[in-house]
C-alpha cells in the first residue's frame, strides 16, 4: 500500500461528521430544488434551442439533475440514518426522495425499518400509503377509502393514471388501435429574435420547426369518466389539476396516480355513431391557447380526410361556447358538435381519440387558417397592437411595469386594445388586419392565428422556463418572431411557479421595435 493509500485509509479515524450535520445537508439541498422541480415538470415543452434550458447558465437536462440531487439527498440521510438509527429528519428526507425517484418499494421497506425504532411522523404515514398504493395493493385502497370515511367500499372502481407522454402505451392499455390520421411532411421556419438587458443587441435566429404524424386511437364502447376524455374505463392520462372543482367532489385521490370513484352514484348517457374526442385535460377546453391550437386545430386537421366525414365532434359541457363559435367560424356545422355531461359515465360506440400533443404542429396551425381563410375574408396587414389584460389580477403571469411598455407604445403609435373588449368574429376580423402584434406573454397572443402572413409578433416574457410554444407557432403561421426577456421579481432561487410576477427590460424592447420593427414601417 502506497503512503498516500495509507493516508486515505486512515481518514476514517480523523474525520467525524455527526448524523444531524449529514441531514441537515441534505435539507439544504432539498430546499433548493424549486428551479430544477419546475424545469423537470416543464420538459414536454420544447425548450429553446437557442438558449441554455429555463434560463440556466449553461444546457443542462433538467430530468438528470433532478434525480441527481434527489439521490445526493438519499445518500446522505442513508449515511445519516447509519449514525443514528433514530433521525426522524434523516427517514423522512430518505422516504421523500426515493418516492421522488418512483422507488415505491424501498420507500415502504424504510418505513418499516423507522417503525422497528418507534419512528412515525405524519410525512412518513402519507408517504407508505401513497406508494403502496402506487404499487396497486387493492387491499390497501380499499383500507384506505375506509379510513376517508366512505362505506361499501367494494363499490368503488381504481383508476390508475400515466402521464400524458404516455399516449401510445396508454393505447395498449384499453385495448385500442393507433392509426394515423395524417403524415404530410411540412418544414417551416421563421426569423426568430432575442433581447435581454444581458445582450449586448438583439440576436437574431432562424427557427425551424417539422410536423410530427398526427395518430389517433380507435376504440370501441368507450367508457369516460366525468366527460374528461382521459379517464377511460380504468386507465387514465393526467395533468396537474386536472378537473374543475365540480368534478373533484366524484373522485378521491388517494395518490398521486390513484383515484377512485363509484360507478354506481354515477349517471349514465350513451352516444350512438362515430366521434372525435381530444385527450387533453378537461379545464384545457376553457383556456385560449389549449382549446384553439391543441384542441380545435387538432380537429380541424382531422376532419381534412374524408375518412372522418362520418365522425361528429364530442365535447365535454364545460365548453366555452366561444370555443365552438371559433369552430363554426372555421367551417364546421353547429349540428355536428355534441356535447357530454360532466356529471357521470359516457359511453361511445365508436370513438377516435385524438392525442394531447404539447409541441404546435405546422399542420394543423396550416389546417385552421385554410379553414378561417376560406370560410372568412381576410384584410392586408396595416395595424400595430399591443394586447393588454385588463383581468391582470386574476392572471398569474403579470408584467410588473406594463406602464412603461404602454407608455413606449404609444410613442410609436402601436395602439393599446383588450382582446376581451371584442366578440370571437370581432377579433378574427380586427387581427386579420395585424402588421405588429405585441402581448406580455398571455395566451391573447393566440390571435396570431387570424395576421396574415409575416406579421411581425412580439412577446415580453420571464426568460426563466422560457419554452417554444409561441415561437413554433409563430413560424407555423409564418410571421416573425420576437422576444424581449424580462425577469422574476422573485429571482430564480425563490420562483416557485413559471407564471410568477416578472419585469421587462424597456430598453431591450425599444431597441428591438427601432432597429428591428418600426424602420420597415
Amino acid at each position: 500500500m502506497s503512503n498516500s493509500e495509507y493516508l486515505l485509509s486512515n481518514l476514517d479515524d480523523v474525520i467525524s461528521v455527526n448524523s444531524s450535520s449529514l441531514s441537515e445537508l441534505a435539507q439544504v439541498i432539498d430546499k433548493n430544488l424549486g428551479f430544477l422541480n419546475i424545469a423537470k415538470s416543464r420538459t414536454r415543452i420544447r425548450p429553446d434551442p437557442f438558449l441554455p434550458p429555463y434560463g440556466a447558465k449553461k444546457f443542462f437536462n433538467p430530468i438528470e439533475k433532478y434525480d441527481e440531487n434527489m439521490h445526493l439527498i438519499a445518500f446522505l440521510a442513508k449515511q445519516a440514518i447509519s449514525n443514528s438509527r433514530v433521525n426522524t429528519q434523516a427517514y423522512n428526507l430518505l422516504a421523500s426522495s426515493l418516492y421522488n425517484l418512483n422507488m415505491m418499494q424501498q420507500v415502504i421497506e424504510v418505513i418499516e425499518c423507522a417503525e422497528k425504532y418507534d419512528i412515525s411522523t405524519t410525512l412518513l404515514n402519507e408517504l407508505q400509503s401513497k406508494a403502496t398504493l402506487e404499487l396497486g395493493i387493492r387491499e390497501t385502497i380499499n383500507q384506505k377509502f375506509t379510513q376517508l370515511g366512505y362505506e361499501n367500499v367494494e363499490q368503488f372502481e381504481h383508476m390508475q393514471l400515466s402521464p400524458f407522454l404516455s399516449y401510445k402505451g396508454w393505447a395498449k392499455e384499453i385495448s385500442g388501435k393507433l392509426i394515423t390520421i395524417c403524415d404530410t411532411k411540412n418544414t417551416v421556419s421563421n426569423i426568430y429574435r432575442h433581447a435581454h438587458q444581458d445582450f449586448d443587441d438583439v440576436k437574431v435566429h432562424t427557427n425551424k420547426i417539422s410536423a410530427e404524424p398526427l395518430v389517433g386511437i380507435q376504440v370501441k364502447q368507450l367508457n369516460i369518466l366525468l366527460g374528461t376524455i382521459p379517464f377511460i374505463d380504468n386507465k387514465g392520462l393526467y395533468e396537474l389539476d386536472l378537473l374543475h372543482n365540480h368534478l373533484k367532489k366524484q373522485l378521491v385521490k388517494v395518490a398521486d396516480t390513484s383515484l377512485l370513484y363509484n360507478p354506481a352514484q354515477l349517471d349514465k348517457y350513451l352516444f350512438s355513431g362515430k366521434y372525435l374526442i381530444s385527450a387533453v385535460p378537461n379545464n384545457y377546453f376553457t383556456n385560449y391557447f389549449h382549446a384553439l391550437i391543441q384542441v380545435s386545430s387538432r380537429i380541424l386537421l382531422t376532419i381534412e380526410n374524408p375518412e372522418f366525414d362520418d365522425h361528429k365532434i364530442l365535447m365535454p359541457d364545460n365548453t366555452p361556447r366561444w370555443v365552438i363559435e371559433f369552430l363554426i367560424l372555421a367551417g364546421v356545422t353547429e349540428s355536428r358538435i355534441d356535447i357530454m355531461p360532466t356529471n357521470g359515465i359516457s359511453t361511445i360506440e365508436h370513438a377516435t381519440i385524438l392525442p394531447m400533443n404539447w409541441d404546435v404542429c405546422p399542420n394543423e396551425i396550416a389546417a385552421s387558417r385554410r379553414a378561417l381563410l376560406k370560410n372568412n375574408s381576410s384584410l392586408a396587414g396595416k395595424k400595430d397592437y399591443y394586447l393588454i389584460r385588463k383581468d391582470v389580477q386574476n392572471y398569474t403571469r403579470a408584467l410588473v411595469n406594463e406602464e412603461e411598455i404602454i407608455d413606449a407604445c404609444n410613442q410609436r403609435g402601436i395602439e393599446v386594445i383588450d382582446p376581451l373588449d371584442y366578440t370571437l368574429p370581432e377579433q378574427m376580423q380586427l387581427f386579420s388586419n395585424a402588421r405588429t402584434l405585441i402581448s406580455s406573454g398571455s395566451s391573447s397572443i393566440t390571435n396570431m392565428l387570424f395576421a396574415g402572413p409575416e406579421t411581425e409578433i412580439i412577446i415580453l416574457g420571464p426568460r426563466l422556463f422560457w419554452g417554444m410554444l409561441f415561437p413554433d407557432m409563430a413560424a407555423a403561421c409564418g410571421h416573425n418572431f420576437s422576444v424581449v426577456f424580462g425577469d422574476f421579481i422573485a429571482g430564480n432561487n425563490h420562483t416557485k411557479n413559471p407564471h410568477n410576477l416578472y419585469v421587462s427590460d424597456v430598453k431591450s424592447f425599444t431597441t428591438l421595435l427601432d432597429e428591428h420593427i418600426c424602420n420597415k414601417w
